[in-house]
C-alpha cells in the first residue's frame, strides 16, 4: 500500500516547451553583428557591379549569348576551386582566410574601374576579371558562410541565418537600383569603384572581431582526401543531397535575371534606370520574405515541405514574368520570384547548417557552393542560348515550367525531406 501511495502521490513531470526566442537574439552577439554590417555594405557594391557588367557586356553586341557567357566564366572557377576552398575553410582560421581573399577581390574591382576609365575594356577583359573574381570567391565563400555558426550559439543559429539573408536582400534592393542610377550619373568606371570601396567594410569588420577561431578540423585527412570528405557526407545524407539538388535545378531552370537587359530593351523598351528597377524588383520581394522568415524561423520545426512549396511557387512566378508585357506586371512577378526564393533559401540554409558537423562545414559549404552557383551560372548559359534561338519570353517561360516539374519530382523521390524535423 505504501508503495502504491508513493507512486500515486509522486509529482507528474511535465515537458514545458521552450519559450520562443526574440527575433533579435542573434544581433546580441558583437562579432556576428560586425560581420553582418560589413557584408551588407559589400553586397551593395557587388550588386552594383552585377548590373554594370551585364549592361556593359550587352552594349558591345546586344547579344543574349554574350550575357549567358558571363555565367560560364563565373561557374568554371567555382567547379575548379570550391573543394579546395572548403578544405582551407576547415583547416585554417576562417577569419584569416577572409582577410586574404577580400583584399584580392577589392583589387579586381579597382582594376576593372581603372581599365574602363582608360577605355581599355573589351569582352575578353570583362570575362577575364569575372573569372578571377569567381576563382577568389570560390576560396572565400566557404569561410564566409561557415564562420557564422562559430559566432553564435546553436540555438540562435536559425535566427542568425535569417538575419543574414534579410540584410543581404535589403542590400540587393539598394545595389541594383544604385547601379542603374550610377551608370547614368557617373558612368561604368565610377560604378565599379563603388564596388571596390565596399570591400573595405568587410575587411574592417574582420579586423575588429574579438573571436580568434582557429581551425575547425584538427588532425585527420589532408589534401585531396580531405577535400572530398564533404562530398561523402552529402552522398550519405539523403536530405542534404536532396536540398542541394532542389537548389541546383530551381536556379538552373529559373535563371531569368540574366535576360533582364534584353527583356528591358526588347519587351519593355526601358533604359538603364528601368533596368536597375527590374534588377531591384526580386530583392523587394526578398526583403518581404526575409522579414517574415526572420520572425518565423525559430518556430518552423519541419522545414522540408515548406521548402518544396516555396520553390514550386518560384517556378510559377518565373512563368508569370515571362508572360508579362508591362513594367508593373514584370515588377510584381519578379518580386514574387524574390519572395519565394528567399523563403526557400532561408529553409535550405537552416537544414544544411543544422545537419552539418562543424569540422566538415567548410567542405560541405564548398560543395553546396557548386550547386548554388552552378545552377544559376549554367542556367544563365542555357537561358541565353534558348533566348537566342527561340526568343526571350520562351526561354523564361519554359525555364519556369521545368523548375516546377523538377522540384515536384525530387520531393516525390526523396520523401525524407518532407518529414525532416530540425531536432534531428
Amino acid at each position: 500500500m505504501a508503495g502504491k501511495s508513493a507512486t500515486r502521490d509522486a509529482p507528474v513531470r511535465m515537458t514545458v516547451p521552450p519559450s520562443p526566442l526574440s527575433p533579435f537574439v542573434a544581433l546580441r552577439h558583437r562579432d556576428y553583428s560586425l560581420l553582418l554590417i560589413g557584408r551588407f555594405v559589400s553586397t551593395i557594391g557587388r550588386q552594383m557591379q552585377t548590373v554594370a557588367i551585364a549592361y556593359q557586356v550587352y552594349q558591345f553586341h546586344h547579344s543574349t549569348l554574350d550575357l549567358g557567357l558571363i555565367g560560364l566564366f563565373r561557374i568554371v572557377p567555382v567547379i575548379l576551386f570550391s573543394l579546395g576552398g572548403g578544405m582551407l575553410a576547415d583547416v585554417v582560421d576562417r577569419r584569416r582566410l577572409m582577410l586574404l581573399t577580400q583584399p584580392l577581390l577589392m583589387c579586381y574591382s579597382a582594376a576593372l574601374a581603372l581599365l574602363t576609365a582608360a577605355g581599355l575594356v573589351n569582352l575578353g577583359v570583362i570575362y577575364g576579371f569575372t573569372f578571377l573574381a569567381a576563382a577568389t570567391g570560390a576560396l572565400d565563400m566557404p569561410a564566409r558562410t561557415a564562420i557564422i555558426p562559430a559566432l553564435v550559439p546553436r540555438a540562435h543559429l536559425p535566427n542568425a541565418l535569417s538575419w543574414n539573408i534579410t540584410v543581404m536582400q535589403v542590400a540587393t534592393i539598394a545595389g541594383p537600383a544604385l547601379g542603374g542610377i550610377a551608370i547614368g550619373a557617373i558612368g561604368l568606371a565610377g560604378t565599379y569603384s563603388f564596388d571596390a570601396v565596399g570591400f573595405l567594410a568587410v575587411i574592417i569588420s574582420l579586423l575588429l572581431m574579438r573571436a580568434r577561431l582557429g581551425a575547425a578540423s584538427v588532425g585527420g585527412a589532408r589534401g585531396w582526401t580531405a577535400a572530398v570528405q564533404g562530398l561523402g557526407f552529402i552522398r550519405r545524407n539523403s536530405i542534404v543531397g536532396a536540398v542541394m539538388s532542389v537548389d541546383f535545378f530551381a536556379t538552373f531552370w529559373g535563371s531569368a535575371t540574366v535576360l533582364l537587359p534584353a527583356f528591358a530593351d526588347k519587351i519593355l523598351h526601358v533604359g538603364p534606370t528601368g533596368l536597375g528597377i527590374l534588377y531591384s524588383a526580386p530583392a523587394i520581394g526578398s526583403v518581404i520574405g526575409a522579414v517574415v522568415m526572420t520572425g518565423l524561423s525559430n518556430r518552423i520545426r519541419k522545414p522540408g515541405l515548406p521548402l518544396l512549396i516555396a520553390v514550386v511557387a518560384f517556378g510559377l512566378a518565373t512563368v508569370g514574368f515571362g508572360l508579362a508585357r508591362s513594367m508593373l506586371a514584370a515588377i510584381l512577378f519578379l518580386a514574387a520570384t524574390g519572395l519565394t526564393d528567399t523563403v526557400s533559401m532561408t529553409l535550405r540554409h537552416q537544414i544544411l547548417q543544422l545537419l552539418t558537423p562543424d569540422a566538415l562545414r567548410g567542405r560541405v559549404t564548398a560543395a553546396n557552393q557548386v550547386f548554388v552557383q552552378g545552377g544559376p551560372q549554367f542556367g544563365q548559359l542555357e537561358a541565353g542560348a534558348v533566348a537566342a534561338g527561340f526568343g526571350v519570353p520562351f526561354s523564361i517561360i519554359s525555364g519556369g515550367v521545368a523548375c516546377v516539374l523538377t522540384v515536384m519530382l525530387i520531393g516525390w523521390k526523396v520523401p525524407a525531406i518532407r518529414r525532416y524535423r530540425i531536432e534531428q
